[in-house]
C-alpha cells in the first residue's frame, strides 16, 4: 500500500479515480486504463514527443534512477579491518545508508580531531570511514610512516592509490597509459635539470599574463578573480614548461586543458553516485564523454608537434653533422627517455600525447588552489603587519643584486617569499589527509609493532590537517604568519654571514619549502615518492608573487574568506575577487 500511494502521489489529481485507488491492478478495466492514459500529461508528452525529447526524458529518468539507487544502497563498513573506526554510529540510519555518507562530507574535520585525540596521540592507527563503502582508509601515527612508505611497490602502491582516487579507468581516455605513470618517471629525471633554463621562460610567461590580465596602465584599477585567474595562469605556465609558447598562448588549447581538468573531478564526483554494477558501463561510455571530447581537441594541437618532433629527432640521429634545432621540452624528454628504455610502445604519438596530458592534469590540479590561497592569505593580512612591504623590499633587493635577472640562485635568496608560500601551504593546505598508498599485496601488510595485518585493498595514509595545526609543531597554528620559516634563517645569516657549512645553517636550510625530510610538513609527501614537481611549483609561485608585488598594489581584504571542506579537500571560494592597480614607474 505504501508503494501504491507513492506511485499515485506523482500523478495529477484529475487522473486519480478515488473508486479505483484501493482496487488491485488486475481488477482495473481496460477502459479505465485507457482513460488514465488520455488524461495523464506525462504519458501524453511521451506519446507526442520527438526523438530528442524522448532522449532527454530517458536521460532524466536514468539520472533519477541512478541517484535514488546510489543514495539508498547500504554503505557498509568493510570487514576485516583490525583498527578502531571513528564516528561510525552503526545504529544510525544515516551512517548505514549512503545518503548519510553524503551528509558526512563536512564531517572529516571532526573525524580527524576525534581520531587524533583517541588514537594518534596514543601511538595507534585508526580507520576513517569511506563515504561510499568501497574500502577502508587507515590513518597511521606520524612516526609510523615506514609502515607503508618504504615498502616495495608490490606491497603498497602510490600508483594504484592515485588511479583509484582519480578513477582513471574512465576519467582518462586511455587509462593504461595513465596507470603506467610514464610521465612521472620522465619528470623525475628531466625536470630538475631543466629548472635553471625554465626560470627565464616562466618569468616571461608571468609577465605576459599579468600585463594582459592585470593591466599595464598605471593607476588603473581592475578586479581580479583569485580562483579563475589563478587557474588560467597555472595552466598557461604548465603549458609553457611542457610545450613552449606554441601551446601556452593558444586559447583553444588552454581552454580545453582546463575543461579536461574539471572533467576529471566531475568523474570523481559522479563515480560516487554510480551503482557498483554499472560503473564499468556508464563510466567509460556516458560519464566520461566530455573528457573524450576535450582530449580530442587537445590532441589536435599536440599530435602534429609530436609527429614533427619524432621526425626531427630521427633525422638528427641519422645526420649528426646536419642537425635540426629541437626544443628542450616534454616531447623531447619523452622520446629520449623511451629510446633509452627501449620502449617502442611509448614512442607512439598517441602514447606521448596521453602521457603528456597526465602531466598537464597533475601540474594544474592542485597548484591552482595553492596560488589562490597564497593570494588570499597574503592580501588579507592586516596592513600594519607590513607583510607586503617586507616581501617587496626583499624581492626588489634580490632582483637588483642579480642584475635584474631571475635565476635559480637568485630565487634561492628569497627567504621571505619562500616562507610566505610554505606557510600558505601549511595554513591553507588543499588536502586534509594524504600520502596515500594502496595495499596491493594479496596477503596484506603485517605491522610487527602491533601484530595486526592491514588488508589488501585498504588505503594507508597520514592526517595532514592535525599535524599542520598542532600547537606543539607550530606556535599559534591558526594564524597565517608569513615569515614563520624565514625569521630564524634571516637572523642566523645576519649574525653569521660567512658561515654556510655549520650544522645550524644546514638545519635552518631545512626550513625551505621544498624540504620533505620532516613529518611536520607533509604537503609534498615523504619518502622516495615525494612530489617531483615541488621544485617547479615553488619556482613558479615565487616568480608570480615577485611580479605581482613589484608591479601592482593590491587593496587589502577586510577579512580572508573562509575555505570550505568537501570530504578530505579544503577549498577556497571561487567567487572571491581582489582589486589591483598598476604601480607608477613599473611600465
Amino acid at each position: 500500500m505504501e508503494h501504491n500511494q507513492l506511485a499515485i502521489s506523482v500523478l495529477p489529481e484529475a487522473s486519480i479515480d478515488p473508486t479505483t485507488v484501493q482496487q488491485p491492478m488486475q481488477n482495473v478495466s481496460m477502459p479505465t486504463i485507457g482513460g488514465f492514459i488520455k488524461q495523464n500529461p506525462a504519458v501524453d508528452y511521451l506519446l507526442k514527443a520527438d526523438g530528442l525529447q524522448l532522449l532527454q526524458a530517458s536521460l532524466a529518468a536514468l539520472f533519477a534512477y541512478l541517484l535514488i539507487s546510489s543514495l539508498t544502497v547500504k554503505s557498509t563498513v568493510p570487514d576485516g579491518v583490525p583498527f578502531p573506526w571513528v564516528d561510525t554510529k552503526s545504529k544510525s540510519f544515516f551512517a548505514n545508508w549512503r545518503i548519510g555518507k553524503l551528509y558526512a562530507l563536512n564531517s572529516v574535520r571532526q573525524w580527524l580531531a576525534q581520531g587524533s585525540e583517541k588514537f594518534l596521540e596514543k601511538g595507534k592507527s585508526y580507520a576513517l570511514p569511506d563515504f561510499y563503502g568501497r574500502r577502508p582508509y587507515i590513518i597511521v601515527p606520524y612516526h609510523r610512516t615506514k609502515l607503508f612508505l618504504d615498502r616495495p611497490d608490490d606491497a603498497t602502491s602510490l600508483r594504484d592509490a592515485a588511479n583509484d582516487i582519480v578513477v582513471s579507468d574512465y576519467s582518462f581516455p586511455d587509462s593504461k597509459i595513465f596507470r603506467d605513470h610514464y610521465g612521472a618517471q620522465i619528470m623525475y629525471r628531466h625536470l630538475p635539470r631543466a629548472l635553471p633554463r625554465l626560470v627565464g621562460e616562466i618569468w616571461d610567461e608571468v609577465t605576459y599574463i599579468c600585463d594582459r590580465d592585470w593591466g599595464t596602465t598605471p593607476g588603473e584599477v581592475r578586479e581580479i578573480s583569485t580562483y579563475h585567474k589563478s587557474f588560467e595562469m597555472i595552466v598557461s605556465l604548465a603549458s609553457r614548461m611542457l610545450l613552449g609558447t606554441v601551446c601556452s598562448r593558444s586559447e583553444d588549447f588552454l581552454t580545453n586543458v582546463r575543461e579536461f581538468s574539471l572533467d576529471v573531478f566531475r568523474c570523481m564526483a559522479l563515480d560516487a553516485l554510480l551503482p557498483r554494477g554499472l560503473t564499468g558501463i556508464l563510466g567509460p561510455y556516458l560519464v566520461s564523454l566530455p573528457n573524450r571530447w576535450h582530449v580530442n581537441r587537445i590532441h589536435k594541437h599536440t599530435m602534429p608537434l609530436i609527429k614533427k618532433r619524432l621526425e626531427d629527432l630521427a633525422f638528427n640521429d641519422a645526420n649528426p653533422d646536419e642537425k635540426r634545432a629541437v626544443p628542450d621540452d616534454y616531447i623531447s624528454w619523452h622520446i629520449r627517455f623511451a629510446q633509452t628504455e627501449r620502449n617502442p610502445a611509448a614512442l607512439e604519438p598517441y602514447y606521448i600525447a596521453s602521457s603528456m596530458l597526465s602531466m598537464q592534469f597533475a601540474t594544474a590540479s592542485s597548484t591552482r588552489y595553492a596560488l589562490t590561497n597564497l593570494f588570499l592569505d597574503i592580501f588579507s593580512t592586516k596592513p600594519d603587519e607590513g607583510v607586503v612591504e617586507s616581501l617587496r623590499e626583499e624581492i626588489e633587493r634580490v632582483y637588483r643584486e642579480h642584475d635584474y635577472t631571475w635565476s635559480k640562485q637568485a630565487l634561492g635568496k628569497l627567504y621571505r617569499v619562500d616562507s610566505a608560500i610554505k606557510e600558505s601551504l601549511r595554513y591553507s593546505g588543499l588536502m586534509a589527509h594524504g600520502s596515500w598508498r594502496k595495499v596491493v599485496a594479496k596477503e596484506g601488510i603485517f605491522d610487527d609493532e602491533t601484530g595486526t595485518t592491514i588488508p589488501c585493498g585498504a588505503m594507508v595514509g597520514l592526517d595532514f590537517w592535525t599535524r599542520h595545526h598542532d600547537p606543539k609543531a607550530y606556535p599559534d597554528p591558526d594564524k597565517y604568519d608569513a615569515f614563520r620559516f624565514s625569521r630564524p634563517r634571516e637572523e642566523y645569516v645576519a649574525e653569521h654571514p660567512d658561515e654556510k657549512a655549520t650544522e645550524e645553517y644546514l638545519r635552518l636550510k631545512r626550513l625551505d619549502c621544498t624540504y620533505t625530510g620532516s613529518d611536520n610538513f607533509l604537503i609534498f609527501g615523504l619518502g622516495k615518492y615525494a612530489c617531483p614537481g615541488r621544485f617547479f611549483l615553488t619556482m613558479e609561485l615565487k616568480l608570480i608573487l615577485a611580479y605581482v608585488i613589484m608591479n601592482y598594489d593590491v587593496e587589502p581584504m577586510a577579512k580572508r574568506p573562509s575555505n570550505y571542506w568537501v570530504g578530505g579537500l579544503i577549498l577556497p571560494l571561487r567567487d572571491t575577487k581582489i582589486k589591483v592597480r598598476r604601480r607608477e614607474g613599473t611600465v
